[in-house]
């Protein structure tokens, strides 16, 4: 038997993910290889399930980013059913619907989607990510102990959120009833689960494995849904295939993207910056302009920042640095685009042709290929510069910090990609993953 290869039974269970963002299914991904359970995250949706019986051939999970937070509920609903079918169709019959941990998007028409075309009479809830300060209580949704529309994400650019009751934010796009479980009502949930949307509290790591043992035992594991927390538990829980895992290295320097508008991705990057990265602004013009003015700005930016980079500096990539520039760029981005609607796709896919120059300019200085890992702050960003690259999957390998995941990148062998949503982290996040970072 071949190094790496996975024992493999067509009776083993195999499980689609359906995530609204990229950075959520690497989010979930890494989840499960981190327990040697074979994963693999698609990129381009439509393509992705045209391919799942193929994927699934040599994956034991697989997950789609379907790109639906920021489309209407009807869109959302479709692309979920669809991804249904498609998986269906080649025998699939588990199915996880990845959430954002703080509700942004389309969850209600999601969830109430992904019950509807499974089949099944209930599907299960757990949006709590304890680990990252994401709890529900009494079926109220915190964020490091703020309820969530008095949280950052109430402000949030594309989805701000304005609810913080869980059944509320569901009911606003879901026919389906919902029901909330407490945690001194789990054993009476086993014995009979309810129709309809059901939502569980969670306040602990503890909290979150007592609900899936409470789902497992209620034999209601067909059809879930929630954060990466709840998606940790079901390599314990389904008996899948497995194989050594491949534990991750994060290689010389950190290249820093941040696409995210988030405060906690701001103070992150700030604290980077005053303890030695280097900073490399993404101009409006490098963003927003597709011609010559626009060619010429990321030529650039690339060459100014593979100039640090084998220099020996850590390097943050962004478009502001705080929330006090977004003005000033706003107005330089209107002398180039009066559009704002298409502003965020234009900018997420010029991120992503900056990207591009970079790596074909590092390696043309390394033989064996870049030795910088490429941190990419928000899934928009990162499926802007998966489409600019050229990219049609991830590998997921692990999580390095909580919400931080490391990916290989099928398309470009021997580059370590980093992954963390916007809005997760400690403020040191970036030193610490300096400090892990091997010459």
């Amino acid at each position: 038997m071949p190094p790496g290869h996975c024992v493999h039974s067509e009776a083993m269970p195999k499980l689609l993910v359906i995530a609204d963002d990229l950075s959520g299914a690497t989010d979930v991904g890494v989840q499960f290889a981190r327990e040697g359970v074979r994963a693999f995250v698609t990129i381009q949706a439509a393509n992705a399930c045209r391919e799942l019986a193929e994927l699934f051939a040599f994956h034991e999970v697989v997950l789609v980013d379907i790109e639906s937070r920021h489309v209407s509920p009807d869109e959302a609903a479709r692309r979920v059913t669809a991804a249904v079918a498609k998986a269906s169709a080649a025998g699939i019959k588990l199915f996880y619907k990845k959430t954002d941990s703080t509700l942004r998007g389309n969850v209600g028409a999601e969830l109430d989607a992904l019950l509807k075309s499974s089949g099944e009479r209930t599907l299960c809830f757990l949006p709590a990510h304890p680990a990252l300060g994401r709890t529900t209580r009494d079926g109220v949704h915190f964020v490091h102990g703020k309820p969530l529309h008095e949280s950052a994400f109430a402000i949030d650019p594309r989805s701000p959120v304005s609810e913080s009751y869980v059944a509320t934010v569901l009911a606003r796009q879901a026919g389906s009833p919902v029901t909330l479980v407490r945690q001194n009502e789990l054993e009476a949930f086993a014995q009979g689960p309810p129709a309809g949307l059901v939502l569980f509290d969670a306040e602990t790591e503890a909290d979150v494995r007592r609900a899936a043992s409470a789902i497992q035992e209620s034999g209601r594991l067909t059809v879930l849904a929630g954060s990466a927390a709840f998606a940790s538990c079901l390599p314990e829980l389904v008996p899948f295939a497995r194989e050594s895992p491949a534990r991750a290295r994060v290689p010389g320097r950190l290249l820093v993207i941040n696409g995210s508008l988030n405060e906690v991705a701001f103070r992150q990057c700030s604290a980077a910056r005053k303890n030695g990265f280097a900073s490399v602004s993404l101009t409006a013009p490098a963003l927003l302009a597709d011609r010559t003015e626009g060619e010429d700005a990321r030529i650039t930016i690339a060459d100014e920042t593979v100039s640090l980079l084998a220099n020996g500096h850590d390097v943050v990539l962004g478009s502001v640095q705080d929330r006090d520039e977004c003005a000033s760029f706003e107005w330089a981005g209107m002398q180039i685009s009066s559009h704002i609607e298409d502003w965020p796709e234009r900018i997420a896919l010029n991120t992503g042709h900056v990207v591009r120059r970079i790596l074909s300019r590092r390696e043309g200085h390394e033989k064996n290929g870049p030795r910088f890992a490429l941190v990419v702050f928000g899934g928009d960003t990162l499926a802007g510069i998966a489409r600019a690259n050229g990219w049609k999957g991830f590998v997921p390998r692990d999580e390095i910090l909580p919400g931080v995941a490391v990916c290989e990148v099928r398309e470009q062998r021997g580059l370590v990609l980093l992954t963390k949503p916007g809005g997760f982290g400690d403020e040191d996040v970036l030193l610490r993953l300096r400090a892990l970072a091997t010459p």
